[in-house]
């Protein structure tokens, strides 16, 4: 084990973000704020959405102060509220912005996929407390209105994973913000079959309600989730994602 090590934690909250450096030496750590940003959501393409592009420059902003100050360092890792997600193109193109959870849709979806499953169901497989702004809810929502993300996306990825990935790292849904989904099963640790989502949603074609059975059902491969609870999916060099992964395909995350 190295003497000293150095860690970059990013920490985005709704309103404003940070960039700390941690100092792991002699089994004591020390922690520095190194950069604060504001976060905004704003109106945008029809809904109130969080502006991806702005958190990536503030990202990045932080962890050039550490390079500037020629600090090495051993791994980064960003955390961030739930529920909210990113669709990443299967073109390889850039993300769009990802709808807040604030956002009027999921106070319209909510009673429809209560109403066609049943709460009995859900909580059956997933234990979640009933909010309308969950990313299940969320995700009928994307059916509901046929979201063009929806068809052209490879990869879906909660928040601070997207950071995690875009930072250099594999696609993976870390333990604790599936958990906010109400996808997750936290018996049996890995991804709870809802439904076969055209139960939920009117589909404007064919391939989207292909691709979100696939979701729903576990059926396509894609990144896996982070089961190992006590070393959080964090970066070393350009590899993120050094926890312990199951090797169940993803339910909900990815299609190939």
């Amino acid at each position: 084990m190295k003497a000293c090590s150095h860690h970059a934690a990013i920490d985005l909250g709704a309103e404003s973000g940070r960039v700390i450096l941690g100092k792991l030496e002699g089994g004591k750590i020390s922690i520095e704020e190194i950069h604060r940003f504001p976060n905004r959501m704003r109106e945008k393409d029809g809904g109130l959405r969080w502006d991806l592009r702005h958190l990536e420059q503030e990202i990045l902003a932080g962890l050039k102060k550490i390079g500037d100050r020629k600090i090495p360092l051993d791994s980064v890792s960003t955390d961030s509220w739930g529920v909210d997600y990113v669709f990443l193109p299967e073109d390889g193109s850039p993300a769009k912005d990802p709808f807040c959870y604030r956002e009027g849709r999921n106070e319209r979806a909510y009673p429809k996929v209560v109403a066609r499953l049943g709460r009995e169901r859900i909580f059956e497989r997933t234990g979640l407390q009933f909010m309308p702004f969950n990313t299940l809810f969320q995700t009928a929502a994307d059916g509901f209105e046929g979201r063009p993300e929806l068809p052209k996306a490879k990869v879906i990825l909660p928040i601070a994973d997207y950071f995690n990935f875009f930072l250099g790292g594999r696609p993976a849904a870390e333990v604790s913000l599936a958990s906010t989904t109400q996808f997750y099963d936290p018996r049996k640790r890995e991804w709870a079959p809802i439904a076969n989502l055209e139960e939920i949603c009117t589909w404007q074609t064919q391939r989207q309600a292909q691709r979100f059975q696939a979701w729903s059902t576990g059926a396509l491969g894609g990144p896996n989730l982070s089961q190992d609870e006590k070393e959080p999916a964090s970066a070393s060099g350009a590899s993120l994602g050094r926890s312990s992964f199951t090797n169940r395909e993803s339910l909900f995350w990815a299609c190939e």
